[in-house]
């Protein structure tokens, strides 16, 4: 084959790698047609393209910024064509490299000092290269699918004896959408599942993006199994796929939808209605999105009735309203920061108040908060030393608040 003719294909390929890896961007959830069994491999490759446009996007805000709930966005089409072009310009850069280094020894047949320790800049260069192509590749693809089970025990100041080592399993930030499959949310709930939940709690941010990730974002979610069922709240990408046909999905679940109101729960299940020797589940609006009183969650409710409040976002625990009792407050959102970096713990925490609520057991000014790292992703498909998580929570009598055990 002439070697013209061979260069002119292999940069036609390379157009076409990267136009097709584009369309998979623009698509915006829309893979979602996808059979199950081909979900993991469609999702894998929308991560992949998200992160080769990245630059693309970034350039795009600087031209034309669009605004997309709280985050800024730039213009798809716009970011596609900058990403096209500066991958396009990477691509010919290569080329042009390569010609020159396969006649460097032709014209350099004894190359001297310098020459030498350029290639070895350059081998240095191309294996740190490697490294971090390696360690991006497994914050991409494998880190985001090793979950781990973290358990905790809480003890309740006047907690009912029926409610001894009562399990509470929490589900948050499932995401459902562009960067999370169905067959990993499967094995999320098997997971679950196998903890033998008595409770379990769902504190938002089901799906992601797409309203077309709804039914079946939420519909997976009914396979989780509990003695007295699931209690959920909505997050805010809940609101920003559709509040209502989320609530529709989650009401017709089987789930208590808990967002500003409460039930209790006695050893015969959950009432609506008081009882002796009850305790208190409450639920939140999300922080962002709804913008109700936070007080109408606890309305008529008894101060002597041990509560426990489920919550999309932690900085609620800032917020709560006075005169109102909380003993415990489950809660997601933050990811956990889906970063690690050793020395600066995680770059950035979508909370007001910093790494204060990242994850795990952390001290409110009312109550202890166990906040979920969650189980899928959002924003930056990626997770680097923050594996995601289930929580397992064990409600422990206590004759005082106390501390958490760790």
């Amino acid at each position: 084959m002439p070697r013209p003719l061979r260069r002119a294909l292999l940069d036609l390929a390379a157009a076409a790698l990267v136009w097709l890896l584009l369309g998979l961007t623009l698509m915006q959830g829309n893979e979602l047609w996808l059979p199950p069994a081909a979900q993991p491999l469609g999702h894998a490759l929308y991560r992949l393209a998200y992160w080769l446009t990245l630059p693309g996007q970034w350039a795009g805000l600087w031209v034309r910024p669009v605004a997309h709930h709280h985050v800024p966005a730039s213009d798809p089409l716009l970011a596609a064509a900058l990403t096209a072009l500066g991958l396009l310009g990477v691509w010919w850069g290569l080329c042009a490299l390569h010609r020159r280094w396969s006649a460097w020894p032709a014209s350099l047949p004894r190359p001297g000092r310098r020459e030498l320790l350029l290639k070895l800049g350059l081998g240095a260069f191309g294996l740190g290269g490697l490294a971090v192509l390696g360690l991006g590749a497994w914050g991409v693809f494998v880190e985001p699918s090793r979950l781990v089970i973290r358990r905790y025990r809480i003890p309740i100041r006047g907690l009912p004896a029926w409610a001894e080592g009562l399990r509470i399993v929490l589900i948050s930030d499932t995401h459902h959408g562009p960067y999370v499959s169905l067959p990993y949310l499967r094995r999320a709930v098997a997971m679950a599942n196998s903890l033998q939940a008595d409770v379990v709690a769902l504190t938002g941010d089901y799906v992601h993006r797409t309203a077309r990730a709804i039914p079946a974002g939420i519909g997976v979610l009914t396979g989780l199994k509990a003695r007295f069922g699931r209690f959920a709240v909505l997050g805010n990408h809940d609101h920003w796929a559709g509040a209502e046909a989320c609530r529709a999905a989650l009401l017709a679940g089987g789930n208590h939808l808990l967002d500003y109101r409460h039930i209790y729960l006695g050893p015969d299940g959950p009432r609506d209605e008081p009882m002796e020797g009850a305790l208190c589940l409450a639920g939140l609006g999300d922080l962002w999105e709804d913008e109700r009183p936070p007080e109408t969650a606890f309305a008529g409710v008894d101060p002597a009735t041990p509560c426990i409040v489920l919550s999309h976002n932690p900085d609620c625990a800032e917020y709560l309203p006075e005169g109102v009792r909380v003993d415990l407050m489950l809660a997601g959102h933050t990811h956990g920061g889906q970063v690690y970096v050793p020395g600066k713990r995680t770059p950035r925490i979508p909370s007001r108040f910093g790494q204060w609520y990242a994850g795990g057991i952390c001290k409110g000014p009312r109550c202890p908060v166990v906040v979920s790292r969650g189980v899928g992703m959002a924003y930056l498909p990626v997770r680097l030393g923050v594996r995601p998580e289930i929580v397992l929570v064990t409600l422990t009598r206590s004759p005082d608040q106390g501390e958490p055990d760790p």
